[in-house]
């Protein structure tokens, strides 16, 4: 699984303060702590009989610790409370060695457990008794089985992370009509089958939905695109396939990663009106240079499609806020505009072009801004030599000029560029000394030799030879 790289922050739950007796001694009964001279009062809710019997399934399914000194759930580690006592949030976390790994389907499996090990963890179905939850955080807890679907009866949810775990089937469409939700994400399981296409089927107060990592398939909702809430959507990672709505294509949101399925159509005059946007590994056609963004669009990742037509304006016409460009293995030709790039106005950090059939110059990459820190023009048609601007970008810390038709002597990468630590020049026509850490020292004189003088090739020729190193200034 790649590893989807996410650009959107998890909502933080509450961590209820449990009571501190006398001389530090636990009371959760009194809530009354002393230490040394001083004296303070930390008033711990109640919880209920039910809730603290819910709590305790939940808990004991999850595999997962009860306080034994603490009677009062509302002092339970990640359970928060109000001042009335009911559970308002719960946010458990588990730092158990094997938890701490990625979920994957062997180590999900119930057949794969460490000896002496616990799997299978799973999520109760008592957390539909809590109802009066608004923050669920259930992440990375390796919970397997399917996600009950009593959960849906918890209406005052607003934020429900059930992230890096190993749930499985279906996920119940109750989920996405419950009336308070905003933030939900479902990301790295192994959930399958559809997603709901009716509008009726999502709440309106959903805004953040990452499914990304899964086993989803099918079509994606054009009904998305209605939800008067979205900022975040993140289905990257899974089988979804045919055309993208263009309703939700022009939504003005933060973010939209549909990376990594099974997508396919012409984008030709489409408009784009994310934020981010992750359209890589799909199926995608079109002339990229029809393709509208919007003003505010900071990462275009669309790498891994057929995309055709010349070097992308937008590159060379953004306002100022594109950061981060992704156009690498598609069908894309000709010439980098000689006045392309402004560093006066551009803050681009990352470009990959790679894997494309581009041609010409190198020479208007001499004009990148100074915040560069990756640039990857490999395996195009590039010719001539390497530009002096490419040597001297203070903050680059990657760069691939590698199966291009490069000739010249090799520039000194050591003047104002220590940050640099990957350099690939390979499979070009390039002469010189790679520019790498000081050769080492000569050895100590051999002693007189009778044989006939050999005459050793020139030390650091390159001639079509491969150059792969790290970079050592010194």
């Amino acid at each position: 699984m790649a590893e989807t790289n996410t650009f959107a922050e998890r909502a933080e739950a509450a961590s209820a303060v449990g009571g501190v007796g006398v001389n530090g001694v636990d009371s959760a009964a009194t809530g009354i702590s002393s230490r040394s001279t001083a004296l303070t009062a930390t008033i711990v809710p109640q919880a209920s009989a039910a809730n603290t019997a819910a709590l305790a399934a939940i808990f004991t399914a999850a595999q997962l610790p009860i306080p034994a000194n603490k009677p009062n759930a509302c002092a339970w580690p990640g359970v928060s409370c109000a001042a009335n006592g009911a559970v308002e949030g719960l946010s458990l976390m588990e730092t158990t060695h094997y938890r701490l790994l990625p979920p994957t389907p062997r180590l999900c499996n119930r057949t794969a457990r460490e000896p002496g090990g616990k799997f299978p963890a799973t999520l109760a179905a008592s957390i539909g008794q809590l109802t009066d939850l608004t923050t669920l955080s259930l992440s990375n807890l390796w919970l397997a089985g399917s996600v009950p679907l009593s959960l849906s009866r918890v209406t005052k949810l607003q934020s429900l992370d059930i992230a890096g775990n190993c749930f499985a089937g279906l996920l119940p469409v109750a989920f996405f009509r419950m009336p308070n939700l905003f933030f939900l994400t479902a990301s790295r399981n192994f959930l399958s089958g559809g997603l709901p296409q009716r509008r009726t089927a999502y709440a309106v107060s959903l805004g953040f939905l990452d499914l990304s990592v899964n086993w989803l398939f099918g079509p994606i909702p054009a009904a998305l695109a209605t939800l008067p809430s979205l900022y975040m959507l993140s289905l990257s990672n899974n089988r979804f396939s045919g055309r993208i709505p263009p309703a939700l294509l022009k939504r003005e949101i933060g973010a939209l990663f549909l990376d990594w399925n099974r997508l396919s159509g012409d984008l030709s005059g489409q408009q784009i009106g994310a934020s981010l946007v992750g359209l890589g590994r799909n199926r995608l056609t079109g002339n990229f240079n029809t393709i509208r963004f919007s003003k505010s669009v900071s990462v275009i990742q669309v790498s891994e499609n057929m995309f055709s037509g010349t070097f992308p304006q937008i590159v060379c016409s953004s306002s100022g806020n594109l950061g981060v460009v992704d156009f690498s293995r598609n069908r894309l030709t000709g010439t980098v505009p000689a006045n392309c790039f402004k560093p006066a106005k551009s803050v681009l950090e990352v470009l990959y072009l790679n894997h494309n059939n581009f041609s010409g110059s190198l020479q208007p990459f001499s004009s990148l801004p100074k915040s560069m820190k990756v640039v990857n023009l490999g395996f195009n048609k590039f010719t001539g030599t390497i530009p002096p601007g490419l040597t001297t970008l203070p903050h680059l810390v990657d760069l691939d000029l590698g199966a291009n038709s490069l000739t010249g002597l090799i520039p000194s990468f050591c003047q104002g560029q220590q940050a640099l630590t990957f350099l690939n020049l390979a499979s070009n026509a390039l002469s010189g000394r790679p520019p790498l850490s000081p050769p080492p020292p000569a050895p100590p004189p051999s002693p007189p030799s009778t044989s006939p003088p050999t005459v050793s090739p020139a030390p650091y020729l390159l001639q079509s030879a491969p150059l792969k190193a790290s970079i050592g200034c010194f």
